[in-house]
């Protein structure tokens, strides 16, 4: 689907159906996994970054999460987790029912096109940014920042799994610990 054909079709779905219906409440307690993308040495606690990704747009600051440890390392690093093993995860919980636009709710055809774009970074981003582009337009997501969707890299592989794009120093959600791919990967012996 073509840029302007989904800001249209993404605009008048949202203009025209409940708005309850897209909305997901994520039940304080949850955990959500964020991989920050430096070594250890490099690592501030409470950095969010601004720079665009998928579900985020350039100068937005928030953290993508995945649902579990396997969905971070899948949206950052694919199948490489040999990558990940210098990198720092942050263990997050949810504090309070939160709620979040669920791209999940969204008609396959609108889903399917925030999806289908696979020209290298930024470009493949362009289509999710036309939803948050949109969802500002609309009075009744005012005070929503958070998406949750489905992995993209999960998508692509055929696994499951959701991210969660939020601010955290905005989102009821605080940091349980921080560790290393062992942590979370352990080894069979």
């Amino acid at each position: 689907m073509d840029d302007l054909t989904l800001r249209y079709e993404t605009a008048q779905f949202l203009s025209t159906g409940d708005p309850n219906a897209i909305l997901t409440s994520l039940p304080s307690g949850s955990g959500v996994l964020h991989i920050a993308n430096t070594q250890p040495a490099n690592w501030v606690s409470g950095y969010v970054g601004s720079s665009a990704g998928r579900w985020k747009i350039h100068g937005q600051e928030k953290k993508h999460f995945g649902d579990r440890a396997e969905t971070s390392v899948l949206e950052l690093a694919g199948l490489n987790h040999e990558s990940m093993q210098d990198k720092v995860f942050e263990e997050w919980e949810i504090t309070a029912n939160t709620l979040a636009i669920n791209v999940s709710c969204f008609p396959s055809h609108l889903q399917n096109a925030y999806f289908e774009d696979h020209s290298p970074a930024p470009g493949k981003w362009a289509k999710s940014h036309i939803l948050i582009e949109e969802l500002h337009q609309v009075p009744a997501f005012k005070g929503i920042s958070s998406i949750l969707a489905p992995s993209a890299s999960g998508l692509a592989l055929g696994i499951s799994g959701l991210v969660l794009v939020a601010d955290p120093r905005s989102t009821p959600m605080r940091m349980i610990r921080t560790g290393a791919y062992s942590d979370f990967f352990p080894t069979q012996d």
